[in-house]
């Protein structure tokens, strides 16, 4: 998913219960792992970066609202994680790990920004790992060994060892790039190199962000790609989106999409949005089946 979940709504009053449908809420509790991609900084510091057009800070209070939905895994490759600086950064990981939410794809230097989150359910573990190559000007600092920032893709080679260090240290690895160009169905060729790169390197689905609206399936080697998710939670506009949902059944994951819409800041599961979700993804994802529940699969299967 993208939830990029900054601007003035995250700071409006009220709970997170005014801006998500109690559907959804319920969706995201049945979860046992809930990842999604924090695309603001949490402060109550800092000036925003020179050069950005659109920056993103929630106060540090608001943590409240990923409390409130359960979340357990951030994802910080973005290109507004260190819209207001190098302390609301740092501010920034001090209040999800104060949380016991776990971040992934920036870090204090270069090696946590690689690191893995991991969850063991004692017959298998779940990691997720993430990059970002979704800057046409690189404002955003890049993680090194002794510097913080975030784990920058353009040279995917640290992605990929970050990949093949996580299915060394567990089952299922999910691979999650900050990739594309905005507003746009069209993909990059990168995109569909670059997921594959990471399914050779041993990741298990590779789930994108960044353009903001929804992109095609495919299927590699028998692993899911989902380009991008669209936005979770963004802003005021109508937006469709989904969920994406992974359940693990004996060892073997399947895939099946929520369909959501972003309308009057409020993030709602409609029924009547179920048809031109699936219809718009079948007609972008031409090796994939959606049948009526959204459950994915390869065409042919």
């Amino acid at each position: 998913m993208d939830p990029a979940w900054g601007g003035g709504i995250a700071d409006r009053a009220g709970t997170v219960f005014s801006f998500i449908d109690l559907a959804i809420i319920a969706e995201l509790s049945k979860a046992n792992i809930f990842y999604a991609n924090n695309e603001f900084c949490f402060s109550d510091r800092g000036t925003k970066m020179p050069g950005k057009q659109y920056a993103f800070r929630a106060s540090t209070d608001k943590i409240q609202h990923w409390r409130a939905l359960g979340l357990d895994v951030a994802g910080l490759a973005n290109n507004h994680v260190f819209d207001y600086g190098l302390d609301a950064f740092m501010d920034t990981l001090d209040t999800l790990h104060s949380a016991g939410i776990k971040t992934i794809g920036a870090g204090r230097n270069l090696a946590e920004a690689m690191a893995p989150a991991i969850f063991d359910f004692g017959d298998y573990k779940v990691a997720f790992v993430a990059g970002t190559r979704a800057e046409k000007v690189m404002l955003t600092p890049a993680a090194t060994h002794n510097s913080p920032g975030v784990l920058r893709i353009y040279d995917p080679s640290d992605f990929i060892t970050a990949v093949k260090a996580a299915k060394q240290q567990a089952d299922f690895v999910i691979a999650i790039p900050h990739w594309g160009t905005e507003m746009t169905t069209t993909l990059e060729q990168v995109q569909i190199d670059l997921g594959r790169a990471l399914i050779n390197a041993g990741a298990d689905a590779v789930i994108g962000a960044h353009p903001h609206v929804l992109q095609g399936l495919d299927y590699y080697n028998d692993k899911l790609i989902a380009y991008s998710l669209g936005n979770f939670w963004f802003n005021s506009e109508y937006v469709e989106s989904m969920i994406l949902k992974l359940t693990i059944t004996a060892g073997k994951p399947q895939f099946s999409i929520i369909p959501t819409k972003m309308a009057g800041e409020k993030m709602i599961i409609s029924a009547e949005n179920d048809a031109s979700v699936f219809q718009l993804l079948r007609s972008l994802s031409p090796n994939i089946t959606i049948d009526e529940k959204g459950n994915i699969s390869q065409r042919g299967d």
